[in-house]
């Protein structure tokens, strides 16, 4: 592929439900960068025909019910019943009992956007009317915040100027070492390219992060955009097999606060450094291992790696020799620059407005006024006009909203 000279970086955006983009910038706190969304709850419910309930067997018995959102957006409920236990219609079976939703579908009706952070009592409201005596067939039944979040989606766009560019970002991101993941694979399974042309997958069995052309997409289904809007999205699902993994992430309210985790997946990947052009790339490292203590062996070494992370990509490097791809990380991360250079003839970055600059600790300052307690902050963000009321019927707001004096930041 050949370098491109352009001088103006593709640019990390986000698109409003008339898919324009939003005129403050993606990492503004009032917005939340998500997209489908698994609530579990292990619990008990008499699963009937008459309350839409349709019976399904696959590798194992569940029950399946499909509803509509207000917008006509489709609510998907699974409840996976506990092996052992007779089907009796008369009595409530135990089991997990699971919603999926694509959180701004439906709020917005397209997935295209983010979530705004003032809509999550709607979406709390619209999830509890399908939490009704109807679907579980008793009169006690819970609240959505009873529910653990199982899986949730991350996402965000790119618009790229044209073709070659984004061509140039793709590029970047199959060469891309993320931490446990292997490439060309889901849920850490090898694909056929051939079926899943225009993406890019990386996977594990908890984990799949991907990058995808958006605009063919949405022309697919009939929607007027953009050419070269790239998607960027990682799909966490909370596995719990090992220690590092999670058992889940959180209930309902753990939303107002989740894109910190978005974040520090990023930092952990550092990909909040820079992807600079190939000649900046090589000029810094050489000066960097020139100046170096390192043997002159080693710094050779190095030298021959780094060429082969940008030709074979970092995975084959890294799964070659752990030790000497850590030593290759290092450097750049010395320099504050990506192991991986960018064909562009600029920098570019997935997460510059994200990780801001690369301080994990920045704040943004929400509102300048005088607050002194929480009920100043609900009147403050223009919530209704009892917020105890409303904090009672949302518990979100009491994770929301911390204790303030004066001033009130939040953690982007």
């Amino acid at each position: 592929m050949r370098c491109i000279t352009t001088t103006t970086p593709p640019q990390i955006i986000f698109f409003d439900k008339e898919n324009k983009p939003y005129d403050t910038p993606w990492y503004h706190s009032n917005l939340i960068f998500i997209d489908t969304v698994w609530f579990d709850l292990p619990t008990s419910l008499i699963v009937s025909m008459k309350n839409g309930w349709k019976q399904k067997r696959e590798s194992y018995l569940y029950f399946e019910k499909f509803t509509k959102a207000p917008n006509g957006h489709d609510v998907r409920m699974t409840f996976y019943p506990e092996s052992g236990q007779r089907m009796n219609l008369n009595n409530p079976l135990n089991g997990l009992f699971r919603i999926e939703i694509s959180a701004p579908n439906i709020l917005y009706g397209t997935n295209i956007c983010a979530v705004k952070k003032e809509d999550l009592p709607e979406l709390s409201e619209i999830l509890n009317g399908f939490i009704s005596a109807e679907t579980f067939g008793r009169h006690t039944i819970p609240h959505i915040n009873d529910f653990k979040i199982k899986r949730v989606d991350f996402s965000f766009c790119i618009r790229c100027c044209d073709g070659d560019e984004a061509d140039a970002f793709k590029d970047v991101f199959k060469k891309y070492y993320f931490k446990r993941l292997i490439p060309q694979t889901i849920h850490g399974k090898p694909y056929d390219p051939d079926k899943y042309r225009g993406s890019f997958y990386h996977s594990n069995e908890c984990c799949n992060c991907m990058l995808y052309d958006k605009s063919e997409e949405l022309k697919k289904s009939g929607k007027q955009v953009d050419d070269n809007i790239l998607r960027f999205e990682r799909q966490m699902t909370a596995c719990g097999k090992k220690d590092y993994e999670k058992k889940n992430f959180g209930n309902f309210s753990s939303l107002a606060t989740i894109n910190y985790m978005f974040k520090k997946y990023a930092e952990t990947d550092c990909m909040q450094y820079d992807f600079v052009p190939e000649s900046t790339y090589y000029e810094r490292i050489n000066e960097q291992l020139k100046n170096s203590n390192m043997q002159k062996k080693t710094k050779e070494k190095l030298s021959s790696l780094f060429a082969e992370i940008n030709a074979d990509g970092a995975y084959a490097v890294h799964k070659k020799n752990v030790s000497y791809f850590n030593r290759c990380r290092k450097t750049t991360n010395d320099l504050s620059i990506n192991i991986v250079h960018s064909l562009l003839g600029c920098t570019i970055n997935f997460f510059k407005n994200i990780c801001r600059d690369n301080d994990p600790d920045n704040y943004t300052v929400i509102d300048s006024v005088e607050i002194s307690n929480q009920d100043d902050f609900i009147q403050a963000e223009k919530q209704p006009q009892n917020p105890s009321v409303y904090r009672e019927k949302f518990p979100i707001y009491r994770e929301l909203v911390p204790k303030m004096k004066k001033s009130f930041y939040t953690r982007i």
